[in-house]
């Protein structure tokens, strides 16, 4: 069984050629394989963890590829499944400005999971469990609230990863209102800085993490895209630079990060309400590394590193 279980959703995600053309003006056009939680499996087994991912893609050409890669790449994919009548989803990214990357989701087959879906001996079995905040748009809510209220059950560690994609809401109340839902039970919130001003109703970063603390998150960070990442666990909080990297693509770096985070925990106690200020910098600056050098790419699963890409950069970095 895998030490961390995903869930959520694989994407097709189709870019302008070139990526710096707005889609509006586009001729010509590329694809890559993502999904926020997709790309987290990819990125623990290329570090050299066990992740295994829960989810659904179409009985189509895309779901096939979704599923060779995945096997590939070392996922479990025991419970991803393909389902008839539904295709695989599919998004049409703007990348024009890498500081605010636009997306236009058409769902499917992600909308058909159940909570039937969720294997309470899966969930019991893992160390870690993750899932997204898209998940609880697309029709998975209650197959999300199952896997969770298992996690806790038996003493698996939820973490959440807050992605705020306006088209797939009404309006911001509605937004905040369904988000923080998701975040009942959640003991590491990881949120931008969009992200967590919605939901804190602020964008001072030491009040909006500490308010995340109250709402019984035991480890928040926010990441800051060129401008590192902010951290708080109670007893230590601060910032961690980012690394200046030549970027290609920023789709799936907040992924990569939350895959490397991750892995860093794995090798810890995993008590993340007692990791003192040098072990949280140690982990922040690792994951700060593995999204920095997934912008390196296009696309969100093809640039994602290896522990020893990793290693090799920061070897090659000054003492963050």
């Amino acid at each position: 069984m895998p030490d961390v279980i995903t869930l959520g959703e694989v994407v097709v995600d189709i870019f302008a050629s070139p990526i710096s053309a707005p889609l509006k003006e586009a001729n010509d056009f590329t694809i890559a394989l993502g999904g926020s939680q997709a790309n987290v499996a990819v990125t623990l087994t290329r570090l050299g963890a066990t992740a295994g991912f829960i989810g659904k893609a179409g009985a189509d050409p895309f779901g096939d590829r979704f599923m060779e890669l995945l096997r590939a790449e070392g996922v479990d994919t025991s419970h991803f499944t393909q389902v008839r009548g539904s295709p695989t989803p599919v998004a049409w990214v703007d990348a024009s400005n890498p500081k605010n990357v636009d997306f236009i989701f058409y769902r499917g087959a992600d909308a058909k999971l159940a909570p039937d879906d969720i294997d309470p001996a899966y969930i019991a079995s893992a160390r870690l469990f993750l899932f997204n905040s898209v998940t609880l748009t697309g029709g998975g809510k209650a197959a999300v609230q199952r896997a969770v209220d298992l996690a806790r059950q038996n003493g698996v560690l939820v973490s959440y990863d807050v992605n705020y994609r306006v088209p797939l809401w009404r309006d911001r109340a509605e937004a905040r209102a369904g988000i923080l839902e998701g975040m009942q039970g959640v003991d590491i919130l990881k949120a931008n800085e969009a992200d967590i001003e919605l939901l804190a109703g602020t964008s001072d970063l030491p009040a909006a993490t500490r308010w995340s603390l109250e709402q019984g998150v035991k480890l928040c960070l926010v990441t800051l895209g060129p401008d590192g990442t902010y951290f708080n666990n109670g007893l230590a909080e601060g910032h961690v630079p980012a690394f200046k990297v030549d970027a290609v693509d920023t789709t799936g770096c907040g992924d990569a990060f939350v895959g490397g985070l991750m892995y860093g925990l794995l090798e810890t106690s995993l008590e993340i309400a007692a990791l003192d200020e040098a072990c949280l910098r140690r982990l922040v600056r690792f994951a700060n590394a593995v999204g920095a050098l997934t912008a390196t790419g296009m696309g969100a699963m093809a640039p994602l590193p290896t522990r020893d890409m990793v290693e090799a950069f920061l070897s090659g970095q000054q003492a963050g």
